[in-house]
């Protein structure tokens, strides 16, 4: 069996198509690749307005970082995001790497802040750029021996505070419909639902199906900011 799984690894991309088409049929091996490809996943835009944010204290014995790039080996503690696309992210696209500690300097918690861009498959060229002002909350991780001890939503606050102090005036983020989990922590921590964005296909080679922003009742009133962010998304 454990040669069977190195062959298997080993095959080249056309070898695997044979071998697909042996076991399943052309026509097996087609509707697959015809499923991947109107297979439609849906996202929910979240934004919050960084003048309602005010800092809150983390849980006793943590702390909070901001990691530069000499530091981000120590996501390979982690299962959040490989080290050499965390660098990626923050020479081409200017991320910004934030770490919860522990006492024991454990990494806990990380996120990414992404100022100016982000790669986005469904969007024109695989990237979509950010407005002025706005800043994107992406990557959001708790190591599983640190979960339930309610990290996330004030590490963002804290984060968030800094980010109002710097000039910014909102930060938005996409949770894709089915993570109920992730949907909750973005509201405790005061998101607003404002946009639902569909998507064909799957990662690599997805496309943009629509994008709908609706700030009705949010109390945001950045109505052109979102609108550019739809024409970057290009809807």
């Amino acid at each position: 069996m454990r040669h069977r799984c190195i062959l298997r690894l080993l095959a080249s991309p056309v070898e695997r198509v044979r071998s697909a088409i042996a076991r399943r049929g052309a026509g097996g091996v087609a509707r697959s690749a015809w499923e991947r490809a109107v297979k439609q996943r849906e996202f929910v835009w979240y934004a919050l307005k960084l003048a309602d944010v005010e800092s809150r204290p983390l849980p006793d014995g943590y702390r909070l970082e901001e990691v530069g790039a000499d530091g981000v080996s120590v996501l390979e503690k982690q299962e959040s995001i490989p080290v050499a696309e965390a660098r990626e992210w923050m020479t081409d696209h200017g991320g910004r790497l934030f770490i919860v500690f522990d006492d024991e300097d454990d990494p806990a918690f990380s996120c990414f802040i992404l100022p100016n861009s982000q790669p986005l498959d469904p969007a024109p060229n695989g990237v979509v750029e950010f407005p002025e002002g706005m800043v994107c909350l992406e990557r959001s991780f708790t190591a599983a021996h640190h979960r339930g001890r309610g990290i996330p939503a004030p590490a963002w606050n804290q984060i968030f505070d800094r980010l109002k102090g710097e000039g910014d005036r909102i930060v938005v983020t996409k949770v894709e419909v089915s993570n109920r989990a992730s949907r909750r922590a973005v509201d405790k921590a005061g998101f607003h639902e404002v946009g639902l964005m569909r998507v064909r296909g799957d990662e690599p080679g997805s496309r943009l199906k629509s994008i709908d922003f609706d700030l009705t009742g949010t109390g945001i009133d950045e109505r052109e900011m979102f609108d550019r962010l739809a024409k970057n998304l290009g809807g």
